[in-house]
C-alpha cells in the first residue's frame, strides 16, 4: 500500500505526454553545495533534482527508489506531519507519492509519473549534520527509471574562534592603552587545547598585558595568560567545553619601540583552532598627551567622609598633563578634572602656585621640577580657571614654547554619605584623550556599633542594645564637639550610662535633647582612637509606631567630622544639603504594633517544621514543649501559645479551665475558641474553622490556616512546604 506523503516535497512539472520508457535517460543531481557547521539543520539550500533530460515522457509510469545519507540524519521534528509538509512546499504539481524514513540515514520514495508533460521530482535536503566533511546523499535507482548516483550537498566545518578589536587609537611615544579585544566561538567546541598567541608587529612592544577575564561560557578551560616576550602574549588552554567561550582582554597597553611616525601597530592572533585574524589596534603619532598621577611613589592620602579640606598639606596626589610634543594641547579648548558626586573642591594648587576657591584669582605656575631637569619644563604663563562643584576647568592657557607639562592638586569637601576611591576624570577638549585617576581615598571619621533589637511597643522603657562609638584614628573628634545620634522616629530615654573603653579620649557630658543622645568631647585623643560605649540604652516608641526597620542616624551638625555640613565652620560655607547620616541600619526592629492598632502591621516570619521542638520568630529560636503535629484528616495543627507569644511580648493568651476556651489579645484583635468546636470568635464575629481546636499533653493546638487567619494573615501569608513539613507564617 502506497504511504501518504510524510515530509515536506514538492514536484514542480511541465506539461505534456511522455512515455515513462523515456525517463531512463532522467538527470539526478543536487542544486547547491552549502558550507554548514556541525550539528546544524540544512534547509531548503539544497534540493535533490530529478529530471527527464529529453522533456519527452509519453506514457504512464511509476518508479520506487532509496536515498541514503553519510554524515548527516533525516531531521524528524521537520517532517512531523502533512500539514507541515504543505505549508512549506513548494508551489507546483505535488508528484511524489510517499516519503518514509526507515532509519535515521535511509528513507525510501515512491514517485508517481503519470502526469504529461517534462517530469521534475524536487526533494528538499532537510537533515541534521553529524559529521564533518562532505555531506552526501546516495540515490539507488533500484532498477526503475531514476539514475542512481552519490552527490554532495553540504559541506560541514567546525566551529570558528574569531577575534576582533574595539577600534584603533592614536600611540604615542610614551604608548597607549589600546581597545578590548574580544576572543570568540562561533560554536561550542571551536578552540582545543593549546596556546593562543597574540603577536605584535614589529616596532611595537607590550608595556602591560592587562587583564583576560571570561564573558561567555566555561572558563575552566582558561589555564593562564602571560607575557612571553616583549612582542607575544599567550593564552593557554587546557581544553574544550559544552558551551562557547568568549574572552575579554582589557587594558593592554602597546608603546613604539624605534617606529616610524605613521606606523600602524597590529596583533595577530592564531593557535588553538582559532581562526588567524590579524587586528590593526593603533597608529603611531607625533603628538599627545600624558595624563598620570606626578609621584606614583607617593603614599595614597585617607579623608575623612563629612569633612572639609583646604591647607595645602591635605591635597590630593597631584596629578600631571604634560605634552609628549610641542603644542599637543589645544590651548583654544577647555580642560577639566572630574570628581564623584558627592565630593566637591574647595582649592587647588598647580604645583607652587594655588588657585583659591574664595579670591578666584588666576592660577600662575609651573617652572622646573628641579635644577637638573628645568629645561624640559616650559612655562605655562597663565589661564583661566572656574571651579563649580565637583569639576574644575582650566581654558585659556599660555603655553611659551616646547612640551608644556603642568601639575595640579585639589582640596576637597566630602560629602558625609561617600566612601571610597576619589577618582578623578582628567579630559575635556583641549585634550586628545582622558584618564581616570584615583587621587585619594575617603573613609568614614567614626563608625556606630550596636545589635539589632527586636521589640513590641506600646509602653516606655524598651531597653535596647549598647551603642559603641568609634574613632577612626586619634584627634578625629575634637574638643567641645558634640557627637549627636538618634533612633528614626523614636526618643532615647534619660539615665543611659557611658564609659571611655578605649583610647584617651575625654567625655564631658552625655544627656538627651530632644530625644537625641548628645555626647560632649571633653578633650580630644592623642595616642589612640577614641571608643565610647554607651549602656542602659532605653527607648520610648510611640503606641501608633508602624511594625518595620528604625536605623541610628547622627545628625549632620555640631561636630567638627561633618564640616561639610555644619554652618558653623569657620568658612561659612555648606557643601552638603544634608541633615543626617544613616549609621546603624535597623538598630530597632518593631515586630508588632500596638494594642489599639490594626494587625495589619503584623511584619514577623514565623517558621515552625512540623515535630521540632523548636520554631524561630524572626532572628530568635524559641523552644517548645510539644512540637507541631500532622492530624488525621491531613491538617497541620499549630501549638497555639507557643507561636502567638513568639510574636511579641505584647499578645497574651488566655485559658479559661471550666469552659475549656483560650482566649488571645493580639493587637486590636480578641479571638476565644473553645476545645472541640469548629468555630472561633474574631471580635465577637463566629468564623468557621478547617478543624476544632484540640488539647495535645496540656497545650492548645489548632489548624494552621485558621491561626493565621486569626492574626490578620491573608492567604499567600500563610504557608506550608510539604518537603520539608514546615509551616511559616509571615
Amino acid at each position: 500500500m502506497k504511504k501518504k506523503l510524510a515530509i515536506l516535497l514538492s514536484a514542480v512539472m511541465v506539461a505534456g505526454v511522455i512515455p515513462m520508457t523515456a525517463l531512463a535517460g532522467t538527470t539526478t543531481y543536487v542544486n547547491k553545495t552549502v558550507t554548514v557547521e556541525k550539528g546544524d539543520v540544512t534547509t531548503f539550500g539544497s534540493l535533490l533534482t530529478i529530471k527527464d533530460g529529453n522533456n519527452d515522457l509519453a506514457t504512464e509510469g511509476y518508479a520506487e527508489f532509496t536515498l541514503e545519507l553519510e554524515g548527516a540524519e533525516w531531521d524528524n521534528k521537520t517532517y512531523a506531519n502533512d500539514a507541515a509538509i504543505e505549508a512549506a512546499v513548494m508551489t507546483g504539481t505535488t508528484n511524489v507519492d510517499y516519503f518514509s524514513i526507515v532509519s535515521t540515514k535511509k528513507a525510501t520514495v515512491g514517485v508517481d509519473l503519470s502526469i504529461d508533460g517534462g517530469q521534475y521530482v524536487y526533494i528538499p535536503l532537510l537533515t541534521k549534520i553529524t559529521d564533518k566533511g562532505d555531506v552526501t546523499v546516495t540515490v539507488d535507482g533500484k532498477n526503475s527509471v531514476v539514475s542512481s548516483g552519490t552527490f554532495t550537498y553540504a559541506v560541514a566545518i567546525s566551529g570558528s574562534a574569531t577575534a576582533k578589536v574595539g577600534g584603533t587609537v592614536n600611540i604615542p611615544e610614551t604608548g597607549a592603552k589600546i581597545k578590548d579585544i574580544t576572543i570568540s566561538e562561533t560554536a561550542a567546541g571551536a578552540l582545543e587545547a593549546g596556546q593562543i598567541k597574540l603577536k605584535l608587529s614589529k616596532n611595537f612592544k607590550f608595556d602591560s598585558i592587562g587583564t583576560l577575564s571570561r564573558v561567555l561560557g566555561d572558563d575552566t578551560i582558561i589555564n593562564s595568560y602571560y607575557q612571553d616576550s616583549d612582542r607575544e602574549l599567550i593564552i593557554e588552554l587546557t581544553g574544550s567545553t559544552a558551551d562557547a567561550l568568549e574572552m575579554l582582554l582589557k587594558d593592554i597597553v602597546v608603546v613604539p619601540d624605534d617606529a616610524k611616525i605613521g606606523s600602524v601597530a597590529e596583533i595577530t592572533i592564531s593557535g588553538a583552532g582559532m581562526t588567524k585574524t590579524t587586528l590593526e589596534v593603533g597608529t603611531y603619532v607625533d603628538y599627545g598627551v600624558k595624563i598620570a598621577i606626578y609621584d606614583e611613589d607617593e603614599e595614597m592620602p585617607t579623608f575623612y567622609a563629612g569633612k572639609v579640606y583646604d591647607e595645602e598639606d591635605d591635597a590630593t596626589l597631584a596629578v600631571i598633563v604634560s605634552e609628549n610634543v610641542a603644542n599637543s594641547i589645544n590651548t583654544g579648548r577647555k580642560m577639566t578634572f572630574t570628581f564623584p558626586e558627592g565630593v566637591k573642591v574647595t582649592t587647588g594648587y598647580y604645583k607652587d602656585g594655588t588657585y583659591d576657591y574664595a579670591e578666584g584669582k588666576d592660577g600662575t605656575g609651573l617652572y622646573e621640577k628641579d635644577d637638573s631637569d628645568k629645561d624640559a619644563w616650559d612655562k605655562v604663563n597663565n589661564y583661566d580657571y572656574e571651579i563649580k562643584n565637583n569639576v574644575v576647568t582650566i581654558k585659556n592657557m599660555d603655553i611659551s614654547g616646547g612640551k608644556a607639562k603642568m601639575t595640579f592638586a585639589f582640596n576637597l569637601a566630602i560629602s558625609p554619605e561617600f566612601a571610597g576611591d576619589v577618582d578623578v576624570v582628567v579630559g575635556g577638549a583641549a585634550l586628545d584623550h582622558e584618564e581616570t585617576l584615583t587621587v585619594a581615598k575617603v573613609v568614614p571619621g567614626f563608625t556606630v556599633e550596636a545589635e539589632i533589637n527586636e521589640v513590641a511597643i506600646d509602653y516606655r522603657n524598651v531597653a535596647a542594645s549598647d551603642i559603641v562609638i568609634k574613632e577612626t584614628e586619634p584627634g578625629l573628634f575634637e574638643k567641645d564637639d558634640e557627637i549627636v545620634l538618634a533612633v528614626e522616629n523614636m526618643q532615647f530615654e534619660k539615665g543611659m550610662d557611658y564609659e571611655v573603653t578605649a583610647g584617651d579620649i575625654e567625655v564631658d557630658d552625655l544627656h538627651v535633647n530632644g530625644g537625641a543622645i548628645v555626647v560632649e568631647i571633653k578633650d580630644e585623643s592623642v595616642k589612640a582612637a577614641g571608643e565610647i560605649t554607651l549602656s542602659n540604652v532605653q527607648l520610648f516608641l510611640d503606641r501608633s509606631l508602624p511594625a518595620g526597620d528604625y536605623d541610628i542616624i547622627a545628625e549632620a551638625g555640631g561636630s567638627s567630622m561633618f564640616d561639610a555640613c555644619n554652618l558653623e565652620r569657620k568658612a561659612d560655607t555648606v557643601y552638603f544639603d544634608i541633615d543626617d547620616v544613616t549609621l546603624v541600619k535597623g538598630y530597632i526592629k518593631v515586630v508588632t504594633a500596638g494594642r489599639d492598632v490594626d494587625d495589619s502591621t503584623f511584619t514577623t516570619k514565623i517558621v515552625v517544621p512540623v515535630g521540632s521542638y523548636t520554631i524561630k520568630a524572626g532572628e530568635k529560636d524559641i523552644a517548645i514543649d510539644v512540637p507541631a503535629f500532622i492530624n488525621a484528616d491531613g491538617y497541620t495543627m499549630m501549638p497555639l501559645r507557643a507561636v502567638v507569644e513568639a510574636l511579641s511580648g505584647t499578645a497574651i493568651v488566655t485559658w479559661d479551665h471550666d469552659t475549656k476556651t483560650a482566649t488571645v489579645l493580639f493587637g486590636a484583635r480578641v479571638i476565644s475558641m473553645t476545645i472541640g468546636q469548629k468555630s472561633m470568635k474574631i471580635n465577637g464575629v463566629d468564623v468557621a474553622m478547617l478543624a476544632a481546636p484540640v488539647i495535645v499533653e496540656s497545650r492548645t493546638f489548632l489548624p494552621l490556616r485558621d491561626l493565621g487567619y486569626a492574626l490578620g494573615l491573608n492567604e499567600s501569608q500563610v504557608n506550608w512546604n510539604a518537603e520539608t513539613k514546615t509551616a511559616t507564617l509571615n
